[in-house]
């Protein structure tokens, strides 16, 4: 009996570690701000658009307007840092910050054409 007790103490803490575990890291994650080293929130952002689409499509605008400032800031610091991949880099990140905008843009095109689907009847098979 004093083995259960123990056992199930020990899960309960666990459990509660992981709880807190996981509350820190969507604190973390909607707390997005400008403040943050600008590679970190560009980084985020590419992260969670080749893990999840479902989350990179519903980033909030601030989110948005976060990784679009982390961008140019990046930018502005490989310019101001040149080496012989400069340009590629410049390119890469302009590459993503123009796919992610389009997929940003044409969210409530794609979520109002879902809508607008036509139904079609299956007649029943005798």
């Amino acid at each position: 009996m004093k083995k259960l007790a123990t056992s199930f103490v020990i899960a309960l803490g666990l459990s509660f570690i992981s709880l807190g575990s996981f509350a820190a890291e969507g604190e973390k994650a909607s707390n997005t701000s400008i403040s943050e080293n600008p590679w970190e929130v560009f980084k985020e952002v590419v992260y969670t658009y080749k893990t999840s689409n479902v989350d990179f499509m519903y980033k909030s605008e601030a989110e948005q307007a976060a990784f679009l400032s982390a961008a140019a800031e990046m930018k502005d610091k490989i310019s101001n840092n040149p080496d012989f991949r400069t340009e590629e880099k410049i390119k890469r990140i302009d590459q993503a910050v123009t796919v992610f905008k389009y997929l940003w843009e044409i969210k409530e095109d794609i979520q109002l054409g879902s809508e607008e689907l036509e139904l079609i009847e299956i007649p029943e098979i005798i």
